[in-house]
């Protein structure tokens, strides 16, 4: 995961990867790309969310609104333990 300012998490629970990184709860196909390294475009994501390969957040109802996708459970589907624990740890 790239260190910028989007990937941090803001709230006060956050995704503890197993090499120490913090993710945020929810995050979207740019960012889930950068977390795993996936080489796809943004759009091979997002169809993977249409599909429900991906595990998400029902998208709001306006124009332009994007995926969020549900870190913990997605990398859990990967096969990677992870941790919830506070933004703060």
């Amino acid at each position: 995961m790239k260190a910028t300012e989007q990937t941090k998490p803001e709230a006060g629970l956050a995704v503890r990867l197993p090499d120490g990184r913090l993710a945020p709860l929810v995050i979207g196909p740019r960012d889930w790309k950068d977390l795993i390294g996936d080489n796809r475009d943004e759009h091979s994501i997002r169809t993977d969310c249409e599909n429900g390969v991906l595990p998400c957040l029902p998208r709001a109802g306006v124009s332009g609104s994007h995926w969020r996708i549900c870190t913990a459970k997605a990398l859990e589907a990967l096969g990677v333990r992870v941790e919830i624990v506070a933004a703060s740890s």
